[in-house]
């Protein structure tokens, strides 16, 4: 029988610290912030350089009045990579179905762009004997999922997560199918997220989109899907506010 993991009241405080008035606009900071304090707390010499109480932390999220050496007391290095772990564990033991929406959406994000962290950090080894991985035209996977989170059974027709991946392939089998929302709003979001494609697709990316996205289970060549795109520099975007929003989350994993 397996026990329900409880969010107790240090969960709750990890929360309110590490998220309060987190956005993709601040990741960064936030993210450097607790790195910088994790190597603070771990270093063996360390030493506060002014006669105020507590650290203080300059926009980017660094440490300004004390200096550290980012050395255990073993005298070896402390990894990023550790504090990273640190993070993902005490995350992976929050139960979500305690928390409301807002925060869950935060932890599901602040989680993603972590793992992305994670990756970009481990080296790139060539494993022998394996089949090679999909390769995505978009310019993150973690983007990627992020994008899925927020556009699928919504803006468009409800896929699992995979199968929403390989619409972003080179594999023709999965096609998106735009529902919901009218062509102004459609457009608005295709043209925006343009740039988080590969050169290559963006080269061709009205045919990409003729022959990947469906129209209310109809398809458009590439002339009609050039109409789609530009229906929002004539027309209103009624729902500009909430795609703004999905375009804001995907910024933290590309730069």
């Amino acid at each position: 029988m397996k026990t329900k993991k409880l969010t107790g009241l240090n969960d709750m405080r990890y929360i309110g610290i590490t998220l309060g008035g987190l956005s993709p606009d601040n990741v960064d900071y936030i993210y450097n912030k607790r790195l910088q304090y994790f190597y603070y707390q771990n270093s063996s010499q360390k030493e506060i350089t002014d006669n105020d109480e507590g650290l203080k932390y300059d926009e980017q999220g660094n440490i300004i009045n004390a200096t550290f050496n980012k050395v255990y007391e073993t005298g070896l290095q402390i990894p990023e990579t550790t504090f990273i772990e640190n993070e993902l564990n005490r995350i992976n033991k929050i139960d979500l179905t305690q928390l409301e929406n807002d925060k869950k959406d935060l932890v599901r994000f602040y989680k993603r762009y972590l793992e992305a962290k994670q990756q970009a950090s481990e080296p790139k080894q060539p494993e022998k004997g394996k089949d090679k991985k999909p390769k995505y035209i978009w310019k993150s996977k973690h983007a990627l999922s992020e994008f899925y989170e927020k556009v699928n059974d919504n803006f468009f027709e409800d896929l699992s997560l995979d199968d929403f991946l390989d619409v972003f392939t080179e594999s023709n089998k999965m096609r998106l199918n735009a529902i919901n929302y009218n062509q102004t709003d459609i457009g608005y979001l295709l043209d925006n997220v343009k740039p988080y494609f590969i050169d290559k697709v963006q080269a061709n990316y009205l045919n990409w989109i003729s022959t990947k996205v469906l129209f209310n289970g109809k398809e458009k060549n590439a002339k009609a899907i050039s109409e789609i795109l530009n229906f929002h520099k004539i027309k209103k975007v009624e729902y500009k506010e909430s795609i703004d929003e999905i375009l804001k989350s995907l910024t933290p994993f590309i730069k």
